[in-house]
This record gives C-alpha cells, structure tokens and sequence, in this order.
C-alpha cells in the first residue's frame, strides 16, 4: 500500500495531484479514532531532518484511494526512538473551540436541553451539556468539522459481511448494563407575596367617619411609612379629607351636631365634622423553601445490572429582586414592577388596577425569563415550568441507561483499503458463526489504521458496542416523589 505524507501551510486545501507526494519517509503510522475523542495519527519517520514547528503546520496523509487524515501540530509532537522519530498530529483545527460554541448553540434549541439542570459557568462547557443527550461530538478526521453522532444511530453503514480477518475475531463485555438510575434534584428559592390592603372603605358610615375633636384625631391618625410592629405590614397612604356631610333628615344620617347634653350653663351640643378617610397598607411575606425530587428509572428487564444514583441542583429558578405577577383589584405604586406573561412592565402610577390589564399605566420593559413565574409560589415541580425540568431529569436518566445498553464488544481486523472510508459515526453489520444469533449489527466506537512502511503489514481495525437481544426495545419505568420543607 503507498502511503503519501505531505506538510502544508495554514489554510492550504487537500489536492491529490499535488499532495500525493512523501515529504517524510514512512516508516510506520498509527491512526486511532475513540467515540468522542479528536483523531489522531502517529507517524514514524528517519531521524534526518531537524523538525521546524515554523513551517511545519499541518499535514495531510493519504493513499491512491484518497485522502486520510488532516492533521495539525499540537504541544511537542516529536519522540525520537533510536534511529528514528515519532510526529504526532491530531485533527484539531485552529476553529475547534469556536466549532464546540456553535455546537453547543445548536443543542440548546432541542428540546432535550434544560439550562436549570447546568450551572450557569458550565453552559459553554460541551460535558456538562450533553448530559441530557444520547449523542457524542464525532470530529472527521479529513475535515476536523464537528458534528454529533448518535450512540446508536451512525451518518453512515457498512455491511461488512465475513470480510476481516477470521481469526482477529474477539467478543467481550463491556463496562456493565446500568438497570436502574436514582435521581435526586433539589431547588431552593424564597417564596414571596406583597400586596395591598385598602381599609379606607371600613370606617364609619358610608365611607366616611365624624369626630367632636378633629384636631386630636388629626394628630392621632396612623402616619405614612409606619411599619406595624411584628408583622409585615406598613402604611404606604394615609390621611384624612375634611368634607361637607349634608344631614339627611330624621334618619339621623350624617348629623351635623353631638347629642344634647346638660351643663350648669344649660343645655348645649358641640358641632360634628366629617372626613373621608385614606388608609392603604403594603404588606410582604417571605419564606425560605426547599424541594427535592426523588426519581428513579428502571429498565424492565431481569437481566442484571449496575445502579446508579445521582443528585443534581437546579439552578436559581427565581429573581434576585422579586417581581410579583400583576393581578387585578391591587393598589400599585409609581416605579413598581410586576410581570405579565413573561414580560416586565414599571408602573408609571398609583392606581388600582382593574378587571383588564391597562398598557397605559405601565411601561413595558421587555422580556425577562424566569423559571419561577409567580415569586408566590410555594411549589416549583408542581408548575408548568417545572413539569418541563421534570421530563428533562427523565431524559437524563434515561441517557445514562441508554448509553450502557451497548453491553457487548465485538473487536475485528480487516483489509485497509475496505476501511478508508470508515468512521465513529458508522453503523456495521457482521457475519460469523461465532457470534451471538451469527451476525450482530454495532456502532464504531473505536477504529484505526496501521501500517508498516512501504510493502509492509497495512491492515485497519475497529471496535463495535453491540446491543445484544435481550436489550432490543425494552422498555423503562419511572417512578418519583416529591418532598417540600420550609426552613427558617
């Protein structure tokens, strides 16, 4: 098999007329894809040239069938052993980080993607996003383009047949089948209400009240900003408007005068005024609270397997200044705030608000997400929202029980040149009396090439994570609870 190594600046595209050249002597190379990792290829060559990481870049290595392998320099790729060196390439564009950003923009608009089960610092960090996904990033080792590749599913199958090396044939176990997922997520907010009671209406008659001494009742009337002592209470209007009351006849209504009563002067009554009171008070409640959920995730099956617990806290699901929702028949204040769906309005102002939501109290002041909608709330996996933050927990378990399904490992030899196309994104099916049922269909989870110079051992081989029988279209079983505490 010729074997073709040419070095190539930044940027340069793969041409086979003009890269189908060896610019190093081959003595061996080893080129080895993991599921999840970047390719990466060892080459060996003549220890005769100084390397120069100033003009050596990047290289492509490529056979009569074409190219296969772009790789870039990365750290210190040379390792001299006796007579010779090693270079070592990985194919890892200088765009990689800026391909893992994109990547992850795009997760995020499936809807398997939950931002409450990820800390907000780890929302760029690939891992930690594809915790809720059966996927694993696959990196072309042509072209370094990330894509994400399916635990199960490849972009690409090969029917393989009987075609390897019959005696290169190995089957073993895996890791181990995970039979049951514990989860346990916990989310801690404070539940808050504030309103406003309006008491103006309770005194008197008919709204108002009358007193013999009004200058005392003046002094003596509650005071704006005073706080109710030992409660949440404060008053936020207050006051009193002296009126005319017009005495309605002999039904003693609004009389304008006291009683008759004797003094040693004789008989005599004292005059009677009438306000209207005002008396609005703000009130505000607050308490911690805490909620956890217990859900487990079986595969209903017999067969034996690992058991494994997780616990997840969900990230800040409230506003750290709280903002009520609006409601109708509550006294708003100027410069107060409430949400109405999902949008945040100012209150421009004090009025109370009636049966309809009135735009021209309000100034919108655009969309503001929040997992708790209603501060008041005093559950959070009860909620719509929270519902949603349940079905993605479901899904993650439900990866973690997935991704271990692949239970057998199916290891084979074959000719190069029927592999050069071959990839982690790739289904392949097999043909052998020695397997399980004689043929068996698995995803790559593992490939490479080896070569051994010009004329040389030139073979490829690859490791499949095969789904045995038993495993195919089970189903699972959910079960949960739900546990909510108040602390002090």
């Amino acid at each position: 098999m010729q074997i073709y190594f040419a070095w190539a600046g930044v940027g340069e595209e793969f041409d086979f007329l003009l890269h189908s050249r060896e610019d190093e002597d081959v003595l061996a190379f080893r080129l080895s894809h993991k599921e999840g990792e970047f390719p990466v290829l060892e080459v060996e060559v003549p220890f005769v040239k100084t390397y120069d990481s100033d003009c050596h870049h990047k290289v492509f290595l490529s056979c009569p069938k074409g190219l296969l392998f772009t790789g870039h320099v990365e750290g210190m790729p040379v390792r001299q052993e006796g007579d010779s060196r090693w270079l070592t390439f990985v194919a890892k564009r200088s765009d990689w980080a800026d391909q893992v950003d994109r990547g992850i923009e795009g997760l995020k608009k499936l809807p398997q993607w939950e931002p409450l089960l990820v800390a907000q610092e780890d929302h760029k960090n690939l891992v930690e996003v594809l915790k809720n996904f059966t996927v694993e990033p696959h990196w072309d080792r042509r072209t370094g383009e990330l894509t994400f590749s399916d635990l199960f599913i490849g972009r690409q199958n090969l029917d393989l047949g009987d075609e390897f090396f019959a005696d290169s044939l190995k089957v073993s176990g895996s890791e181990g089948l995970c039979a049951r997922v514990n989860m346990s997520a916990k989310v801690q907010w404070v539940q808050r209400y504030e309103g406003l009671v309006d008491l103006s209406g309770a005194f008197g008659e008919r709204g108002m009240i009358s007193t013999l001494t009004p200058s005392f009742l003046k002094q003596s009337w509650w005071q704006k900003g005073h706080f109710l002592r030992n409660s949440g209470y404060a008053i936020l209007k207050s006051g009193l408007k002296e009126v005319r009351a017009v005495e309605m006849g002999g039904l003693g209504i609004f009389p304008q005068r006291s009683v008759d009563f004797e003094t040693p002067e004789g008989t005599k009554n004292l005059p009677r005024m009438w306000f209207t009171p005002t008396l609005i008070f703000h009130w505000k409640y607050r308490q911690k609270r805490q909620e956890i959920l217990e859900l487990s995730l079986s595969l209903a099956t017999t067969e034996k397997g690992q058991e494994k617990d997780f616990s997840v806290q969900l990230e800040n699901i409230s506003f750290d200044e709280p903002v009520p929702l609006w409601r109708p028949h509550e006294w708003h204040v100027p410069k107060s705030q409430v949400l109405r769906e999902g949008i945040l309005y100012e209150c421009k102002q004090l009025h109370e608000s009636g049966d309809q939501f009135d735009n021209n109290l309000w100034t919108d002041k655009g969309v503001v997400p929040c997992a708790l909608e209603d501060p008041a709330s005093a559950t959070f996996f009860l909620t719509a929202r929270g519902e949603k933050a349940v079905d993605a927990l479901i899904e993650r378990a439900r990866a973690h029980v997935i991704s271990s399904l692949q239970t057998v490992r199916v290891y084979l030899e074959m000719p190069f040149e029927d592999a050069v196309d071959l990839t982690c994104d790739t289904v392949v099916s097999v043909k052998d009396d020695r397997l399980p049922g004689g043929c068996v269909q698995g995803k790559v989870k593992e490939y490479g090439f080896v070569g051994q110079g010009d004329g040389g051992n030139f073979y490829a081989y690859m490791t499949l994570g095969v789904v045995p029988e038993n495993l195919k279209d089970v189903g699972m079983i959910v079960g949960s609870g739900i546990g909510s505490q108040v602390s002090s």
